[in-house]
């Protein structure tokens, strides 16, 4: 009886998704043990699709919910423009003013929920669809990207404070 309720809850059709992966792991790590099943290409993918998994992370509570967030990737973005902005800020004279790192990063993050609270609202008390209002969610803050840029390419962070959280390395990668 207990034997049946776990297979049922192991079913493919539940995680499918995981079993493929792990099948793709194990066939390449057969076919290539020495390129494929190393510390060097597990470094490289958790270097190169950290902020890709964290984005799938992030997509995971809406749609266990049975809803859409279409504007996550544009809050990511328009969230990494904020902080540099914040960062090399300037005055009038332009004279560097950037905020401090820790003060910045802060400040993103209260952006950043801010605009998952409207969402949030707009979803659940003006009853509008997910899918629509968190496409509109997105089209709009495309809009603030080009306004906070002048609809040119920001130029990248030069604090040192940024440069050694953006570089440092955790567990090894």
């Amino acid at each position: 009886m207990y034997m049946g309720i776990i297979l049922k809850k192991l079913a493919f059709e539940r995680f499918s998704g995981l079993y493929i992966f792990a099948l793709l792991i194990v066939g390449f790590s057969i076919w290539m043990p020495d390129l494929f099943f190393s510390l060097a290409t597990l470094r490289s993918v958790a270097s190169n699709k950290s902020i890709s998994a964290m984005l799938a992370l992030s997509l995971i509570i809406p749609l266990s919910c049975g809803t859409f967030d279409l504007s996550v990737a544009a809050n990511i973005n328009f969230s990494t423009l904020l902080v540099i902005k914040l960062i090399n800020g300037k005055n009038e004279d332009g004279i560097a003013s950037g905020l401090p790192l820790p003060l910045a990063i802060l400040v993103t993050i209260l952006v950043a929920a801010l605009i998952g609270f409207v969402n949030g609202f707009i979803v659940v008390k003006l009853k509008v669809s997910s899918f629509i209002a968190t496409l509109g969610t997105a089209s709009i803050i495309a809009a603030m990207m080009v306004v906070l840029t002048g609809n040119r390419q920001p130029l990248p962070a030069v604090s040192s404070a940024w440069k050694s959280i953006s570089t440092t390395q955790f567990l090894g990668f």
